[in-house]
């Protein structure tokens, strides 16, 4: 399993890595890491949960995943920025 990572958190995981925005990495991890989790030092764990939300973390929409994808296909950093902001990052 791969975990892809952007600011250091786990967004999407898959079997095969694909070519991705150069702000993200990929990872090789277990099937315990989970989307959300933090990625540290070469080290995965758990976000830490307040009343039940997770800190530090928001987790984008269908729609955004799609245009993040979309933007990267088309070098589209206007729209990259755009969903950083959207996102807290």
């Amino acid at each position: 399993m791969n975990a892809l990572i952007l600011n250091n958190v786990v967004i999407q995981l898959a079997d095969s890595i694909f070519p991705v925005y150069s702000a993200m990495q990929w990872a090789v991890c277990d099937n315990t890491v989970q989307v959300g989790y933090i990625y540290s030092n070469g080290q995965f764990s758990a976000p830490i949960v307040t009343n039940n939300t997770y800190t530090g973390v928001t987790p984008m929409t269908d729609q955004q995943t799609a245009a993040l994808w979309n933007s990267i296909a088309n070098n589209d950093n206007t729209t990259l920025n755009a969903l950083k902001l959207q996102i807290g990052n």
